[in-house]
């Protein structure tokens, strides 16, 4: 019991917390399709667009929140995100990908572009960390 333990342990990673935190963000509503991620279809797979900058605020506010301790740095997260995804560094793997505007003011321009942003497989992400962020959209006003 006690090595299971020390093993569950030691096989969490900052980005495995990050992860754990955003399900944790999701399921209490507080963050959004369109707004903080978009799946994409690209030919059998699912594509998930994620806006880095945000996430990674709310999920630092979060960690704080809980632990009452420093989250993991936004470079580490930023960096190991890459390597999951296949990539030497964060350079090469962030994208400028449009989101829905937070505040959803009814405009002809409702999204904005979002740098620092990345696309990931999404059935890796949950096989690797049981992420689930399907089946509920924002209301549209």
């Amino acid at each position: 019991m006690l090595q299971r333990q020390f093993t569950i342990q030691a096989e969490k990673t900052a980005l495995s917390v990050f992860f754990e935190i955003v399900q944790q963000l999701y399921d209490s509503f507080r963050i959004h399709e369109e707004i903080h991620f978009n799946f994409k279809k690209h030919g059998d797979d699912y594509l998930i667009d994620l806006r880095f900058p945000q996430l990674y605020n709310l999920y630092s506010s979060e960690f704080r929140r809980i632990n009452l301790a420093a989250p993991a740095d936004r470079d580490s997260l930023q960096t190991e995100l890459a390597a999951f995804s296949g990539y030497g560094d964060w350079e090469s793997f962030k994208q400028q990908v449009r989101f829905l505007k937070e505040d959803h003011v009814e405009s002809s321009d409702n999204t904005i572009p979002v740098r620092n942003s990345c696309r990931v497989i999404y059935s890796k992400l949950q096989t690797k960390y049981s992420l689930q962020l399907e089946g509920r959209e924002i209301s549209k006003k």
